[in-house]
């Protein structure tokens, strides 16, 4: 049975506590577990669910919540990327596992010395102490067909018949289902197991004997009530009964047939269970509760009526280049600087009010340092952190973007971050390979996560389409801004092309001159001008360091400019060339006679 890597550690507050979870829900998954989604509690103890007075909160799911769980460590870590949620752990079907929920306190001794297995404390019961959860796996000779589905001190949860709320998670009492002895998964005695058979045996065999009101056994006694409770209460609700009918009507069955009756307190959380169960809601009822759960998943996944979205213009480009919103991609070769125009770019952020974080996969942590240092100076350094996903200095989960997502969103929150750029868009992909459709739709998704605009940094071949990052229409189309970066053929300055690619939402802003003034190897200015390139210069660009032929020239033009743009004329495209190779200093060389003459930049 495959074993976790590493076992997750008890966290010492509650932000730790945030990050440590998924990590616990991890371990049990490489258990064999199956890990469902549960909501959460706020610090006051109500449920993330949304409902106003929810009955169960932070003990259930959404719609479908045990179908979708899963042993998945990506969609498991997915789940942990908003908010603060509980989770469910689940025994499947034919796994051998089991979990021993203890509802009565100290029930649990009573079936001889504990195991050595994993042990969760959970939370305090009306009548006093905390209850514990027992994870195990049944011992040879021992099947999942012989155990009961209640013992005398709660229930057992084994096969796919429901899950407990898992280790670190947050009961709405404000306690933690606080791990006591690790999160190892062992093989439970064999007597110990017998010994929970039989008291699942002695519970139903009461109850079975009990035939009428005068039955000494007809009333329930310690420490059989809560069980027997938590039974009943399945069966009225399998009756249709639900909400305020089932609440009163359990009470009155405590009152009649426990001897004590249990405290109303733990009657009505044995109610609310019950309440988040499937049911017949019965005639009469069927409207009011399909109503309330439409409801309350319509608020749950954020459906909203057109007239309630924004109709207003959109806000303005961040420093006049980056979306406000969504995700920005800046591209060109190898060399070309897109890092320099990237930390010019961060600069400007910073000095906007904007907190930066810079997750560098390329690990090139002196370069970010010395260029914004450089071009911004201590002011600008402050209001940027950076993180290195691949270096080793990162203990967390390692991977792409959609894998990490979630903890770059917990840092994001912990520094207050306000913008991410992300060095660079193939790392990222960890081997993925980025021209294909599901790399680009998975980092889309992962930005998501993020709730924060972005910038990507992405590299061009030579032989790549100039108007889209890779050459590839999928990048192009998922992104909401995109420039490409290329070298403006200046002689020796470091002088760049800044193309404003796609631009939803805004107009096109055109094209740009980028001069970077360098001192001792570092950057320490950018200009930025206008930029209306003569044809000649427009044939440099797409020349590069290649050769090309007068209608591969005039392609590449075609292919560089807008939709709609006057198509370029292959007698201008010669005497530009021409004319450049009669230049002193010479802007172009050729090779070749006739139609095959290629020319490049000299």
């Amino acid at each position: 049975m495959p074993r976790a890597q590493t076992e997750p550690t008890r966290p010492d507050d509650a932000a730790a506590e945030r990050i440590a979870r998924p990590d616990a829900a991890i371990a049990l998954a490489a258990e064999g577990f199956h890990i469902g989604q549960c909501y959460g509690v706020t610090r006051a103890g109500d449920c993330l669910c949304g409902r106003a007075a929810c009955k169960a909160p932070g003990k259930h799911g959404g719609l479908g919540w045990k179908e979708q769980a899963t042993r998945d460590l990506d969609t498991i870590r997915t789940r942990f990327a908003a908010g603060d949620p509980n989770y469910l752990v689940i025994p499947p079907k034919g796994s051998g596992l089991l979990i021993v929920d203890e509802d009565v306190p100290g029930m649990l001794d009573t079936l001889g010395d504990l195991p050595t297995t994993m042990i969760v404390q959970t939370s305090e019961k009306p009548g006093g102490g905390r209850g514990r959860h027992v994870y195990g796996r049944l011992p040879e000779g021992i099947d999942e067909a012989d155990l009961p589905y209640q013992w005398e001190g709660g229930e057992v949860r084994f096969g796919g018949n429901g899950g407990v709320v898992g280790p670190l998670s947050r009961h709405h009492s404000g306690a933690t289902y606080e791990p006591l002895n690790g999160f190892a998964v062992e093989t439970l005695p064999d007597p110990w197991v017998r010994m929970l058979i039989a008291s699942g045996r002695k519970r139903i065999s009461k109850q079975d004997a009990a035939r009428s009101p005068s039955d000494p056994d007809w009333i329930i006694t310690e420490p059989g009530r809560h069980p027997w409770l938590t039974s009943v209460a399945g069966r009225l609700r399998r009756d249709g009964l639900h909400g305020d009918v089932l609440r009163q009507g359990l009470r009155s069955v405590n009152e009649a047939r426990c001897s004590p009756p249990l405290p109303e307190a733990e009657v009505d959380e044995i109610a609310a269970w019950a309440d988040t169960k499937d049911g017949d809601h019965g005639p009469g009822l069927a409207a009011e509760g399909r109503q309330r759960e439409a409801t309350t998943l319509l608020a749950r996944c954020g459906v909203r009526r057109l007239d309630a979205l924004p109709t207003g213009p959109p806000p303005p480009l961040l420093i006049d280049r980056l979306d406000p919103n969504g995700h920005t991609v800046i591209y060109g070769p190898g060399g070309v600087g897109k890092g320099v125009v990237a930390a010019w770019w961060i600069v400007r952020l910073v000095e906007a009010g904007h907190v930066a974080l810079i997750v560098d996969y390329e690990a090139h942590e002196a370069e970010w340092g010395r260029r914004i240092g450089s071009l911004g100076g201590p002011d600008a350094m402050v209001g940027v952190h950076y993180v290195a996903p691949l270096a080793p200095e990162w203990t967390r989960p390692r991977g792409p973007l959609w894998v990490i997502s979630p903890d770059i969103r917990a840092i994001a929150e912990v520094i207050g971050a306000t913008y991410i750029v992300i060095d660079s868009i193939v790392p990222a992909c960890a081997g993925l390979d980025p021209l294909k459709p599901e790399a680009a739709s998975q980092y889309a998704s992962a930005l998501q996560y993020l709730a924060r605009p972005a910038l990507s940094l992405a590299h061009v071949t030579k032989t790549d389409d100039a108007r889209y990052p890779f050459g590839s229409v999928f990048w192009h189309n998922l992104a909401r801004t995109t420039w490409s970066l290329a070298s403006a053929g200046k002689g020796g300055s470091h002088t760049v092309v800044l193309t404003h690619r796609k631009h939803n939402n805004y107009s096109n802003l055109g094209e740009f001159l980028l001069t970077i003034t360098w001192r001792d190897g570092m950057p320490v200015e950018v200009q930025e001008y206008r930029y209306s390139p003569v044809l000649a210069e427009q044939i440099g660009l797409v020349l590069g360091n290649g050769g090309l032929t007068v209608p591969e020239i005039i392609t590449a033009l075609s292919d560089d400019r807008d939709e709609g743009a006057e198509t370029v004329k292959a007698d201008s495209v010669r005497k530009a060339l021409r004319r450049g190779y009669k230049e002193s200093p010479q802007r172009f060389t050729s090779t070749g006679m006739g139609p095959a003459t290629r020319w490049m930049n000299a």
